[in-house]
């Protein structure tokens, strides 16, 4: 028994999903795309910095 008329792209089964692993190899993809991004490691790297400082009730620790 086929799904598809023969002919047809995958494409049109919009009802399967995709595994927890092949989604989470998506996001790490992802990820490291953004990374390689001009300027996106270094707010990430302030954003820690700022994140410390914050839970640390305003004190920098440096």
């Amino acid at each position: 028994m086929e799904r598809y008329p023969p002919g047809a792209p995958a494409e049109v089964d919009v009802h399967r999903s995709a595994s927890l692993a092949d989604m989470l190899v998506g996001m790490n993809t992802l990820f490291r795309l953004l990374l390689d991004a001009p300027g996106f490691a270094e707010a990430c790297r302030a954003n820690a910095r700022n994140l410390k400082v914050a839970v640390a009730g305003g004190r920098r620790n440096e």
